[in-house]
Protein backbone atom coordinates (compact mmCIF):
# COMPACT_ATOMS: atom_id res chain seq x y z
CA UNK A 1 0.00 0.00 0.00
CA UNK A 2 1.17 3.03 -0.50
CA UNK A 3 2.33 5.67 2.07
CA UNK A 4 0.48 8.91 3.39
CA UNK A 5 2.25 11.39 1.40
CA UNK A 6 1.51 8.86 -1.98
CA UNK A 7 -2.23 9.15 -1.19
CA UNK A 8 -1.87 12.44 -0.26
CA UNK A 9 -0.33 13.49 -3.85
CA UNK A 10 -3.12 11.76 -5.58
CA UNK A 11 -5.94 14.26 -4.08
CA UNK A 12 -7.18 17.05 -5.35
CA UNK A 13 -9.33 18.26 -2.29
CA UNK A 14 -9.43 22.03 -3.65
CA UNK A 15 -12.07 20.68 -6.65
CA UNK A 16 -13.53 18.06 -4.70
CA UNK A 17 -13.79 17.64 -1.07
CA UNK A 18 -15.45 14.11 -1.85
CA UNK A 19 -12.24 12.32 -1.37
CA UNK A 20 -11.62 13.13 1.73
CA UNK A 21 -14.62 11.51 3.26
CA UNK A 22 -14.00 8.92 1.32
CA UNK A 23 -10.80 8.45 2.88
CA UNK A 24 -11.87 8.58 6.38
CA UNK A 25 -14.33 5.51 5.48
CA UNK A 26 -11.49 3.93 3.68
CA UNK A 27 -9.34 3.88 6.69
CA UNK A 28 -12.38 2.77 9.61
CA UNK A 29 -12.83 0.03 6.30
CA UNK A 30 -9.47 -1.44 6.23
CA UNK A 31 -9.83 -1.18 10.96
CA UNK A 32 -13.33 -3.26 10.69
CA UNK A 33 -11.00 -5.91 8.70
CA UNK A 34 -8.16 -5.83 11.36
CA UNK A 35 -5.46 -4.36 8.26
CA UNK A 36 -4.53 -1.86 11.06
CA UNK A 37 -0.88 -1.05 8.64
CA UNK A 38 -3.11 -0.10 5.82
CA UNK A 39 -5.90 1.94 8.01
CA UNK A 40 -2.67 3.64 9.95
CA UNK A 41 -1.35 5.19 6.59
CA UNK A 42 -5.14 6.17 5.65
CA UNK A 43 -5.63 7.74 9.04
CA UNK A 44 -1.91 9.59 8.89
CA UNK A 45 -2.75 10.77 5.66
CA UNK A 46 -6.62 12.01 6.92
CA UNK A 47 -4.83 14.27 9.05
CA UNK A 48 -2.67 15.76 6.82
CA UNK A 49 -5.43 16.74 4.63
CA UNK A 50 -7.69 17.85 7.02
CA UNK A 51 -5.98 18.43 10.40
CA UNK A 52 -9.00 20.31 11.85
CA UNK A 53 -11.32 17.17 11.50
CA UNK A 54 -11.59 15.21 14.45
CA UNK A 55 -12.34 11.56 12.53
CA UNK A 56 -8.43 11.01 11.33
CA UNK A 57 -7.01 11.45 14.54
CA UNK A 58 -9.99 9.25 16.03
CA UNK A 59 -9.16 6.87 13.33
CA UNK A 60 -5.77 6.68 14.90
CA UNK A 61 -6.54 6.54 18.06
CA UNK A 62 -8.87 3.05 17.52
CA UNK A 63 -5.97 1.60 15.60
CA UNK A 64 -3.41 2.14 18.45
CA UNK A 65 -6.26 0.76 21.00
CA UNK A 66 -6.60 -2.23 18.62
CA UNK A 67 -3.01 -3.02 18.96
CA UNK A 68 -2.19 -2.28 22.36
CA UNK A 69 -0.18 0.73 22.11
CA UNK A 70 -1.78 2.60 24.54
CA UNK A 71 0.33 5.50 24.75
CA UNK A 72 -0.33 6.27 21.22
CA UNK A 73 -3.44 5.35 21.56
CA UNK A 74 -4.55 8.12 24.37
CA UNK A 75 -2.38 10.65 22.48
CA UNK A 76 -4.42 10.43 19.37
CA UNK A 77 -7.85 10.52 21.17
CA UNK A 78 -6.82 13.90 23.09
CA UNK A 79 -5.87 15.13 19.64
CA UNK A 80 -9.59 14.08 18.60
CA UNK A 81 -11.28 15.52 21.64
CA UNK A 82 -8.99 18.54 21.21
CA UNK A 83 -9.80 19.22 17.43
CA UNK A 84 -13.72 18.43 17.94
CA UNK A 85 -14.03 20.66 20.59
CA UNK A 86 -11.60 23.71 18.87
CA UNK A 87 -14.44 23.51 15.94
CA UNK A 88 -16.59 26.68 16.18
CA UNK A 89 -19.72 25.11 14.98
CA UNK A 90 -20.04 22.31 17.78
CA UNK A 91 -22.78 20.20 15.94
CA UNK A 92 -24.13 17.06 17.16
CA UNK A 93 -21.65 14.93 14.69
CA UNK A 94 -18.90 16.85 16.66
CA UNK A 95 -20.28 16.04 20.11
CA UNK A 96 -20.26 12.12 19.31
CA UNK A 97 -17.06 11.99 17.71
CA UNK A 98 -15.89 13.96 20.82
CA UNK A 99 -17.54 10.76 23.05
CA UNK A 100 -16.22 8.22 21.13
CA UNK A 101 -12.65 9.82 21.41
CA UNK A 102 -13.41 9.74 25.13
CA UNK A 103 -14.42 6.39 25.41
CA UNK A 104 -11.10 5.20 23.30
CA UNK A 105 -9.37 7.51 25.97
CA UNK A 106 -10.78 6.17 28.80
CA UNK A 107 -9.74 2.73 27.56
CA UNK A 108 -6.19 2.99 26.91
CA UNK A 109 -5.78 5.19 30.78
CA UNK A 110 -7.79 1.96 32.17
CA UNK A 111 -5.06 -0.50 30.04
CA UNK A 112 -2.14 2.05 31.42
CA UNK A 113 -3.75 1.78 35.20
CA UNK A 114 -4.72 5.41 35.44
CA UNK A 115 -8.07 4.13 36.93
CA UNK A 116 -9.43 7.68 37.96
CA UNK A 117 -8.61 9.56 34.63
CA UNK A 118 -10.36 6.87 32.65
CA UNK A 119 -13.09 7.01 34.55
CA UNK A 120 -13.70 10.85 34.14
CA UNK A 121 -13.17 10.44 30.63
CA UNK A 122 -16.18 7.71 30.76
CA UNK A 123 -17.93 10.29 32.09
CA UNK A 124 -17.04 12.92 29.71
CA UNK A 125 -18.46 10.95 27.09
CA UNK A 126 -21.92 10.53 28.56
CA UNK A 127 -22.29 14.33 29.34
CA UNK A 128 -21.73 14.80 25.25
CA UNK A 129 -23.67 11.40 24.36
CA UNK A 130 -25.90 10.48 26.91
CA UNK A 131 -28.41 8.92 24.32
CA UNK A 132 -26.00 8.35 21.59
CA UNK A 133 -23.93 5.23 21.11
CA UNK A 134 -20.54 6.43 22.48
CA UNK A 135 -22.79 8.11 25.90
CA UNK A 136 -24.33 4.35 26.47
CA UNK A 137 -20.76 2.95 26.03
CA UNK A 138 -19.31 4.62 28.76
CA UNK A 139 -22.28 4.50 31.12
CA UNK A 140 -21.82 1.24 30.93
CA UNK A 141 -18.54 1.06 31.94
CA UNK A 142 -18.82 3.26 34.82
CA UNK A 143 -22.02 1.85 35.91
CA UNK A 144 -22.15 -2.10 35.64
CA UNK A 145 -18.67 -2.72 36.34
CA UNK A 146 -17.37 -3.78 32.86
CA UNK A 147 -14.41 -1.25 33.84
CA UNK A 148 -13.68 -3.49 36.35
CA UNK A 149 -13.47 -6.81 33.99
CA UNK A 150 -11.46 -4.17 31.17
CA UNK A 151 -9.41 -4.10 34.26
CA UNK A 152 -8.93 -7.66 34.78
CA UNK A 153 -8.47 -8.47 31.33
CA UNK A 154 -5.43 -6.06 30.61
Amino acid sequence: MAGPNDLIAELDLKSDPRPAQLLGEAGFLWSYLGRWAEAETVFKALTTLIPHDAAGYLGLAEVYLMQNQYDQAHKQADAAIETALARPDGNSTDQSTTARAYVVAAKALLHQGKTEQARQAFAHAVELDKDGPSGRHAADMLENGQMIGLLKNA
